[in-house]
């Protein structure tokens, strides 16, 4: 015994007496000395549904022979007399059947190789078992041990397979090692190895493509069961929770020397448990079950622990929660020091165990040390620290020699680490692990940065499980970055992408600020990763950054094209518009597969989301890396309000020179030209209209209805059918854009949705047609559309895409479509054409004066309307219309919404502004209180009201709720609702995007985009012809003239009934929990 070591163990037990620990004895030696002296002594604990069960040695001694006994039984005459390595692949349910058969193998005179099958594949299994020579393979009775098994036997090795030189063995179950009274086992004769011989295999895992093996000697496990002793701390009557560790890891071998020498019991799993990896919330269960007093396990638990006060005073009341395998983040141990929970870090390796003291004797202290809880102090057994190079050298000795070396300084033998360390500021006898010289990155300029303070800063935003840094050999670092689970998405969709970054973006941001400018990452260069590329993790719960950066290999190589495709762009003498339009042109032709003129629009030849995040943040990229100037003024919608290589160089160009303020002010005098000059491409050569002295056809409205699976669309089909007047209904809607249902089926799903009768989609007037209105024919059979063109009498136009993030020239081809529409009309044989409604916004008059009420009457003011390209194409669509009016027999009927609230059953998209806010008070935990009224209209009577007006006369109307209600009241009732208060709109705006920022959201909060809908959404008090969240309020005299549904809403209130209707359904689809 090491004179320096102090006899601390089992110094009050009655029922445990430490064992030889001077070397006579070998550790499964030691457990035959513990099974007969210390018989009765606890050292086994789980909890299952009769209770807590617990385990004594004499219980662990028995079973550890019959163990050995399967073991020699299973080995071929050969091997039994001569150490064989046994290998074990088995994903149990609990750590003691493990940890005995390991024993049992031990006790067999043979060597245990336990294998992960969570982080080893078949061919990294192959690898070890080839690499050992191992003979023996215990397999575990559950399929995923089955089947790597199967898989790694077959690997292919010399002159065969794995397999030929391996025998695979059932593994023996808990029930047979523990709970089998009458289990046969032979005799295990006695033994007693020495100390150099091996006995233990642990993997460890590296940065390479397989797993290395490390072998450990019985010396060596016998330097293990001195490291609690080292601490001073007496762990005899503690129970050790593992439920986190693994067996084939070294902080869960470790445990198999400290039972025996210190009497500390063991806590872990059921075995009748499911086998699964251990998550946070079922090792902290386990902990609190079984009334464990010491934990050990890796720092990511610690840290989803530290967002559930539940947890941290489970953990508060521990005598201390050890930590291993990684760095814990600074300000999540003084969290947890500031609640008084005692943390203890440890440091070792596979290759030389601990090296740091297991529990220090001041850990039981009711105020923690925050300035400590990150450090460790090393081992008086084994370890010599040294600063050179800022690495943690374990020294080499007569006295305790390494099994693994690795370097050598002046004549003296060393295993490097290759930590980073730094010393306590005040204690030089504690040290601190900052990261590792493989994580260091070295740019392509020479430039280095140490990626694990900022991955660490970086993680604290809740939206983010783990990142990774990359940039080796590169000009500039990037990030990938692992959603949290309720955050994960579909990279796929670059919308959902892009809305993800920009909510993390702030954060990213604000730790870029305290870093060198070489070292910062810009917006572009972060990667979101694929569900299906999750991040992989050691057996130690240590992120395997190498393999990350591998899986995400390609994707990192397609960011970093973003700046080498604009290497071309040499830096003249002076930036003119021409550069900035190769600069478009060259992002544009990387990422879209055809070719396309500088004024063809992006969307309308196929650019999807993704494509259009691409091209983005290319140019963000070159604008920042390359010109230094600040990407953050300019809009990430950029690409879809400039839809066009002239536009999108035109756009740069200004900002460059003007600033972003100024192409503001400029672009709203180019945005009415665009308008206007739309106007005029639709309003050349209408048709004229040549009615037939006998067009065919009976009685009955014919009405051809666009836009009919969308939330008003489904009720004004519903409102046509439902008519008896109506003797036949043309519907026509775009083909599924996935491809996977009919126009039957989302007509059916859509009714289903808002409880409507479904069956009538099975009416006999009833065509369902799947239709483009941008082509010639609308895209339709010939034949059909000359049935349509002969017999139609009325044109309901519902459809349109309400996204305000696209410009208006991506809209065009629905203005063409318009047009089309209005082409088909007066080809039309009747004496006159059919009546055309066309379903507008009152969003038209969103600049309107304030003092004015919107007119029923033509909007020919283009500056109304701008400011979305939804708004702005509606405003085109309506002036198009009037000229048609003006110049051919076309009837118009322009029925413009207001906004519209949940139908018949509540149903109210999620998605829109309204829910959303609502969705914000369970967040935030308030909402906003608003003065003044509100006209929204529920959407099935709107619906009603379209289809009422087709024979009016009235060539335009404005359908807003002829009742509103009070604002201050109906935000009551959703207040009531929620059990949240009501606060000024300004204070519930600024929480909002605090939590917004933070990341402090639900999967169903604002994305940045709606974030600027609110802010441009609240006018102050006194705007009394806009309602209480800024919409316009119009003159709706002609529309409850010409609608019986809008004129049985005067006496109606949208009130208690509707809120709770809409609440219900939110509820139903998962919005509000």
């Amino acid at each position: 015994m090491d004179p320096s070591i102090h006899r601390s163990q089992a110094t009050a037990s009655n029922t445990f007496a430490p064992p030889p620990l001077d070397g006579s004895l070998s550790l499964p030696e030691i457990y035959d000395y513990n099974a007969t002296h210390n018989p009765n002594h606890l050292v086994f604990v789980y909890d299952d549904d009769e209770g807590v069960k617990k385990l004594v040695w004499s219980e662990l001694g028995q079973a550890m022979h019959r163990a050995a006994s399967v073991v020699r039984r299973n080995l071929k005459e050969q091997h039994r007399s001569t150490s064989t390595v046994v290998a074990i692949l088995a994903n149990v349910a609990d750590i003691f059947s493990y940890f005995t058969t390991i024993m049992g193998i031990l006790r067999a005179g043979h060597q245990a190789f336990p294998i992960s099958t969570v982080t080893t594949t078949p061919a990294g299994i192959a690898h070890l078992l080839q690499h050992t020579r191992a003979k023996y393979l215990l397999v575990g009775v559950d399929p995923v041990s089955q089947t790597l098994a199967c898989a790694a036997l077959r690997v292919p090795s010399i002159g065969g397979t794995i397999g030929d030189n391996v025998n695979a063995v059932p593994m023996p179950s808990f029930e047979e090692l523990f709970t089998e009274p009458e289990y046969e086992r032979e005799p295990v004769p006695p033994i007693h190895p020495r100390q150099t011989d091996p006995c233990l295999i642990l993997p460890s895992s590296g940065t390479t493509e397989f797993p290395k093996p490390i072998i450990i000697t019985h010396h060596a496990m016998l330097q293990w069961n001195w490291v609690p002793y080292s601490g001073r701390t007496d762990l005899c009557g503690h129970l050790l929770s593992a439920h986190a560790l693994s067996m084939t890891h070294i902080l869960g071998a470790t445990m198999l020397s400290w039972t025996a020498s210190t009497g500390i019991a063991v806590a872990g799993f059921s075995p009748w448990r499911t086998p699964a990896p251990p998550d946070a919330n079922a090792v902290i269960s386990g902990v609190i079950k079984t009334s464990a007093t010491l934990l050990c396990t890796a720092p990511s638990m610690i840290e989803t622990w530290a967002r559930n006060p539940d947890h941290v005073s489970a953990l508060k009341k521990l005598f201390a929660v050890t930590y291993a395998g990684s760095t814990l983040d600074r300000h999540t141990g003084d969290f947890y020091a500031s609640h008084g929970v005692n943390l203890v870090n440890l440091y070792g390796s596979t290759e030389v165990g601990c090296g740091s003291e297991f529990i220090p004797v001041d850990s039981s202290s009711d105020n923690p040390d925050p300035s400590r809880c990150t450090y460790f102090k090393a081992s008086l057994l084994n370890v010599t620290l040294h600063s050179r190079r800022n690495l943690i050298k374990q020294q080499n000795t007569s006295k305790h020699p390494l099994h693994v070396v690795n370097t050598e300084s002046s004549g003296v033998k060393y295993f490097d680490t290759h930590d980073l360390v730094i010393r306590h500021p005040t204690d030089p006898d504690l040290w601190k692990v900052y990261g590792r010289t493989a994580d260091i990155i070295t740019y392509a300029n020479g430039e280095k940065t140490n990626p694990v303070p900022i991955e660490h800063a970086i993680t604290k935003h809740p939206m983010i499980d783990r990142c990774v840094m990359f940039g080796k050999g590169r000009p500039h670092p990037g990030l990938v970055v692992e959603p949290s689970r309720e955050y994960a998405v579909d990279i796929k969709d670059g919308d959902l992408v892009s809305e993800y970054v920009d909510a993390i973006w702030p954060h990213v941001d604000e730790v870029n600020d305290s870093l060198p400018e070489h070292s910062r990452i810009t917006r572009e260069m972060i990667i979101i990763t694929d569900p299906a590329k999750p991040f992989q993790y050691s057996q130690k719960l240590t992120l395997r950054k190498f393999a990350v950066l591998q899986d995400y290999n390609d994707e990192i190589n397609q960011a970093y094209r973003c700046t080498e495709v604009v290497q071309p762009l040499h830096r003249p003498e002076m930036w003119e518009q021409e550069h900035f339009l190769k600069l478009a042109r060259a992002a544009v032709e990387k990422y879209m597969p055809c070719s396309l003129r500088d004024d063809d629009d992006l969307f309308q030849a196929g650019c999807d989301s993704l494509q259009a995040t691409w091209i983005r943040n290319m140019i963000f990229h070159f604008l920042h890396r390359s010109l230094n100037i600040s990407t953050r003024n300019i809009p990430h919608t950029l690409v879809y309000s400039n839809p066009t290589i002239q536009r999108l160089g035109t756009y740069i160009w200004q900002v460059i020179q003007y600033g972003h303020a100024s192409v503001a002010l400029s672009t709203l005098s180019g945005k009415i030209a665009e308008m206007e000059a739309l106007v005029g491409k639709y309003t050349t050569d209408f048709p004229v209209h040549r009615p037939d002295a006998s067009p065919s056809g009976g009685g009955g409205d014919v009405v051809l209805v666009t836009g009919t699976t969308g939330a008003l669309g489904a009720y004004i089909l519903d409102a046509l059918i439902s008519d008896s007047t109506v003797t036949r209904v043309y519907a026509l809607n775009r083909g599924d854009t996935k491809g996977a249902r009919s126009v039957y089926i989302r007509h059916v799903d859509s009714f289903r949705e808002r409880d409507l009768d479904w069956a009538l989609l099975n009416s006999e007037k009833l065509v369902l047609l799947e239709a483009d209105l941008t082509v010639e024919g609308l895209g339709l059979e010939e034949h059909v559309y000359e049935e349509i063109r002969r017999d139609v009498t009325c044109i309901i136009h519902s459809a349109w895409l309400r996204n305000y993030a696209v410009s208006l020239s991506t809209l065009e081809p629905l203005i063409s479509g318009t047009r089309r529409l209005i082409d088909l009309a007066l080809g039309s044989p009747h004496s006159v054409p059919p009546t055309f409604v066309f379903v507008s916004s009152l969003l038209i008059f969103r600049n309107w004066n304030p003092r004015q009420l919107a007119p029923e009457a033509e909007n020919s003011r283009p500056a109304t309307a701008i400011g979305w390209g939804y708004t702005e194409s509606k405003w085109v669509a309506e002036s198009i219309l009037a000229r048609a009016a003006e110049t051919t027999p076309l009837r118009i009927s322009v029925a413009r919404l207001g906004q519209l609230s949940g139908g018949s059953n509540g149903c109210w998209s999620p998605k829109e502004w309204f829910p959303l806010l609502v969705r914000s008070g369970q967040v935030v935990g308030c909402i906003p209180q608003l003065n003044g009224v509100l006209g929204w209209m529920p959407a099935h009577l709107a619906a009603r009201s379209v289809v009422e007006v087709r024979h009016s006369g009235e060539p335009y109307m404005n359908m807003g709720h002829p009742n509103p209600a009070d604002a201050l009241e109906m935000f009551r009732m959703v207040s009531e609702e929620l059990g949240v208060p009501m606060v000024p709109y300004p204070e519930w705006l600024a929480a909002l995007e605090a939590s917004v920022r933070s990341g402090e959201t639900a999967s169903h909060i604002p994305s940045l985009a709606m974030m600027e809908f609110y802010r441009s959404a609240y006018r102050p008090l006194g705007s009394h012809n806009y309602d209480a969240v800024g919409f316009t309020l119009g003159d709706s005299a002609r529309a409850l003239w010409a609608s019986p549904s809008m004129r049985s809403l005067v006496g109606h209130v949208v009130g208690k009934r509707d809120v709770d209707l809409w609440i219900k359904y939110w509820r139903k689809v998962g919005l509000l929990g």
